[in-house]
């Protein structure tokens, strides 16, 4: 019914996302800047076309991005639509299916999207990723013992090289990070939301190497026009890097009225603060899904060897379909076709096993795999999973 195509005529897609997300007419152009600026640096917009009408698009984005210890191709799907008259009629379940096509021959081994619906997603295979955690105080609370001297500051408009090297070998090591380019640093850090005042990295040094950086968004909240600040990379290596970027943060407590942290579920702010926080949650944030099982062959993990076979359901990628040995020897997972298996799930599951968000025992647990005759005694090690590109 539907043929799948690049979208050359950015105008319809554009008319389709605004309604699908009730985007505003103030935040129209910069989405549409967005949008513009991304396939610039080499990000592609897919289509479903019934005829020559765009009846549903998405964008996908191209990532490198930490995967448990090792750095694999991520498609990053965003900007999921569909023209009103065409819901329900399985413009999406098409468009999806054909996306992971896309990306199969692309070689992305996984995708990460952020759902408007956890459900809607988990029936075409993918199953949430990362949580993340919001913090909200005022930056007057902040309490250091002592001033740290030994490190320096420096504001920034964009990046300079030392910050954008320092982020990627952080990037390397830590969370599900991607390492970025210094062109995409630019239109990360650039504000055409009407709502932004400024946005500019901070760069932290110690005996002439960089320790830290923090990127820092100012706008204005609610009817009272509250001075806020945003931080949602906060990246230090050594303890004195961290005082020196909180003493940073106070520093600005006479002029920002409130302070945002998004940080990942291990980090703790509560040591450092004179009173508890105003507001303090944890998110849902993005779900994940393997592309390809056998391109995670080679993947670096930190678990113990094991050596179990699982019958996979994959309705929307058939290559993932069928009984796979998942062989995890001296820290490096090999995948193998197989026939006898020890466990059966859908690729849904098994995503967010291997990304390390849950576990075997936890998915066994609430009926979501269902085992053989055979008991399954081993595991893949649970670990802090979070990814800071917004998509």
């Amino acid at each position: 019914m539907f043929d799948y195509q690049q979208i050359s005529d950015l105008n319809p897609f554009y008319r389709i996302a605004e309604f699908s997300f009730s985007v505003d007419q103030k935040y129209r152009e910069p989405v549409r800047t967005m949008v513009k600026k991304s396939l610039e640096l080499g990000s592609e917009a897919w289509g479903a076309y019934d005829k020559s009408s765009l009846v549903a698009g998405y964008v996908l984005d191209e990532y490198c991005m930490r995967f448990r210890e090792s750095v694999v191709k991520m498609g990053g799907i965003g900007f999921v639509c569909t023209r009103v008259d065409y819901r329900g009629k399985g413009a999406v379940k098409f468009l999806l299916k054909e996306s992971l096509k896309t990306m199969h021959e692309k070689g992305h081994a996984v995708s990460v999207l952020y759902p408007f619906n956890q459900g809607f997603y988990r029936k075409y295979g993918w199953e949430l990723f990362f949580r993340m955690k919001k913090i909200k105080f005022s930056p007057g609370t902040i309490n250091l013992p002592d001033e740290v001297n030994s490190v320096s500051s420096e504001l920034l408009e964009t990046p300079d090289e030392e910050s954008v090297d320092f982020y990627n070998a952080y990037a390397r090591e830590h969370y599900n990070f991607c390492p970025r380019t210094i062109e995409y640093w630019k239109m990360a850090v650039s504000h055409p939301w009407p709502d932004i005042i400024a946005r500019n990295i901070v760069k932290f040094t110690e005996d002439d190497r960089v320790v830290g950086i923090m990127d820092l968004s100012y706008s204005r909240e609610g009817k009272e026009r509250k001075q806020l600040l945003s931080i949602r990379q906060f990246l230090c290596l050594t303890e004195n890097a961290r005082r020196a970027m909180l003493g940073f943060v106070k520093r600005l407590s006479q002029q920002i009225d409130e302070v945002v942290f998004t940080l990942p579920l291990d980090e703790e702010l509560w040591p450092y603060l004179s009173d508890r926080p105003k507001e303090q949650l944890i998110q849902d944030a993005g779900m994940i899904r393997i592309v390809s099982l056998e391109g995670l062959e080679g993947l670096s993990i930190k678990a113990p060897d094991l050596d179990i076979a699982v019958k996979v359901v994959d309705s929307l990628a058939p290559w993932n379909d069928g009984v796979f040995r998942l062989i995890v020897k001296s820290g490096t997972l090999s995948v193998r076709r197989a026939d006898e298996y020890d466990f059966q799930c859908d690729i849904s599951t098994l995503s967010s096993v291997i990304s390390g968000f849950t576990n075997l025992e936890e998915m066994q647990a609430c009926g979501r795999i269902k085992p053989s005759e055979r008991p399954v005694n081993v595991d893949f090690p649970k670990q802090v999973t979070l990814l800071m590109e917004f998509f």
